[in-house]
């Protein structure tokens, strides 16, 4: 049973003492502050994809001598 400050800090796996509504509010403040740097990233590599997916299907069809997964 684990305890903090001599409370149960969990039942069944779940987190007892942990405001999630709180926590997701405030996580999508943070996100919201840094969209636009995200959507400009986004915006900025787009052109590179398909080159790059194009190297990575080639080199996933090599054959390197063992098993390997890809994802």
């Amino acid at each position: 049973m684990p305890m903090a400050a001599g409370e149960i800090v969990t039942k069944q796996g779940f987190l007892l003492r942990v405001d999630e509504a709180a926590v997701l509010e405030e996580a999508a403040e943070l996100f919201a502050d840094k969209r636009a740097a995200m959507d400009r990233a986004d915006a900025q590599v787009a052109r590179y994809f398909p080159a790059y997916r194009a190297m990575y299907d080639k080199a996933a069809a090599l054959d390197v001598g063992m098993q390997r997964r890809l994802g």
